[in-house]
């Protein structure tokens, strides 16, 4: 049963995988891992850590970087995390309860989205969850599984900072549930200073970049309590993009279940609620809480609980809701009618490019300017815009030019292109007054972007 899912996972993840047009994010990585060299790790500035640019590096050096290749590696971590929330669950509870909550994850159209993306989320999500396992193996068998946490530990940390939410979460654990004596805090040091000595000699730089990088954050959204919504409305197997978002049927069943998955009711003399369920629960709302007070306190009300940095705590909510559904009559009747529902309600809609998390058409947008443009210069307000140009028409390419330098042309052209995101284009045409002087003569968009031919 549990090979069959796999295979399902698999498909679903792979299907359309080449359709959908990369975005912008996606368009950063490429540029990135075309200079990839250890070499860039020292420059000033840089804010990721350098493990899936490495990786990624080396496997388009052999397959290449058509979005087939470039999005695969994702696919591979996805169903790596698959694997092992599998055996999490099973060693947590059941194999009954690790097998629905894997059609669950199967399922999950978010899981699919960062699945087909050449981003490092699908990679962090999948190492913090197996950080996570071998974090409970350490608690309960000793030390069984002591280099196997100190090296997925690493690996995450080496991913993305967002892995440092997971392991501050793991230390307070450790220290309010774990700690009776001396000896137990010696054992639990040495192994968080072997991770400090495996990452932050080569990641303190990076890291301190990241911090103090305004540029870092500026994309990101300010914190809000619609940021916590949407989150639940992601994990719950939907999407939102209006304004203001509600939770709806299915978000509340999920958030019902998970209740039932924490609670035991075995005696009104014994516990209410499960330890391991507990436990579960514990990493999905302590992350949960750092992140708020990071966008609260430190980040000057910028929101770190976003869509791509909680992606982990999609892993706990699930096992809950999936624990929950084990303890009702005809489980496995619900689970089928769940998954029905996420697959008619998200995946089909997904599929259709409706419903894709960051929608960008830049592939079409730029096919239809290839079709349009006659021999007049194409202006860009980002240079991230020039590697997509050059990846999907790079015979136009030449005559592809930064909007900054339109000023500096000694002969205007009569006519000239603007292709932008639809954001970027709006917030340039309000602040600069050249546009003011310009008509528009013809403009097209696809999903996200925009393209405007000016007169002069």
């Amino acid at each position: 049963m549990f090979c069959l899912l796999l295979v399902i996972a698999f498909f679903l993840r792979i299907y359309k995988i080449s359709t959908f047009s990369l975005w912008t994010d996606e368009f950063h990585t490429l540029m990135y891992i075309s200079n990839f060299s250890f070499e860039q790790l020292n420059i000033t500035g840089q804010t990721h850590p350098p493990l899936y640019f490495f990786l990624l590096n080396s496997w388009t050096y052999i397959f290449g970087i058509s979005s087939f290749a470039l999005r695969f590696p994702s696919v591979i971590f996805s169903i790596l995390g698959l694997t092992y929330l599998y055996k999490f669950t099973k060693n947590l509870w059941n194999s009954k309860t690790g097998l629905i909550v894997v059609c669950l994850t199967t399922f999950s159209n978010y899981l699919i989205n960062y699945a087909q993306e050449v981003k490092m989320y699908s990679m962090l999500w999948s190492l913090c969850l197996m950080s996570l396992y071998y974090f409970y193996k350490l608690i309960k068998d000793g030390h069984s599984a002591y280099w196997k946490y100190i090296l997925f530990t690493t690996l995450a940390l080496y991913t993305h900072f967002f892995a440092l939410i997971i392991i501050v979460s793991q230390g307070l654990f450790v220290l309010i549930f774990k700690i009776k004596s001396f000896s137990k805090i010696k054992k639990w040091l040495k192994i968080y200073i072997t991770i400090m000595i495996f990452s932050f000699g080569a990641l303190l730089k990076i890291f301190l970049a990241t911090l103090f990088s305004r540029e870092m954050i500026s994309y990101i959204p300010n914190f809000n309590l619609n940021a916590i919504i949407k989150t639940i409305i992601l994990f719950s197997g939907n999407y939102i993009r209006l304004e203001p978002v509600t939770l709806n049927l299915i978000s509340y069943i999920f958030l019902f279940l998970m209740v039932i998955g924490l609670t035991s009711f075995k005696s009104l003399k014994k516990q209410i609620f499960d330890k391991n369920s507990l436990f579960v629960f514990y990493f999905l709302i302590i992350p949960f809480i750092i992140s708020i007070l990071i966008s609260i306190v430190i980040s000057n009300y910028y929101s770190f609980v976003t869509i791509r940095y909680v992606g982990f705590m999609i892993f706990p909510f699930l096992m809950l809701v999936g624990k929950g559904i084990s303890k009702i009559k005809y489980n496995w009747l619900i689970t089928i009618i769940i998954c029905l529902f996420l697959f008619i309600n998200s995946l089909i809609p997904y599929y259709s490019n409706e419903l894709k998390i960051n929608g960008e058409d830049w592939k079409q947008a730029i096919l239809e300017l290839k079709y349009h443009q006659q021999e007049e210069p194409i202006f860009i307000f980002d240079s991230t815009v020039q590697t997509t140009i050059k990846y999907y028409a790079p015979e136009i390419y030449k005559n592809t030019f930064l909007f900054k330098e339109y000023n500096n042309l000694n002969q205007k052209p009569n006519s000239f292109w603007i292709i932008a995101r639809q954001v970027d284009k709006y917030s340039y045409k309000a602040t600069e007054p050249i546009f003011s002087q310009l008509t528009e003569e013809f403009e097209f968009r696809k999903i996200g972007v925009i393209a405007t031919k000016y007169k002069s």
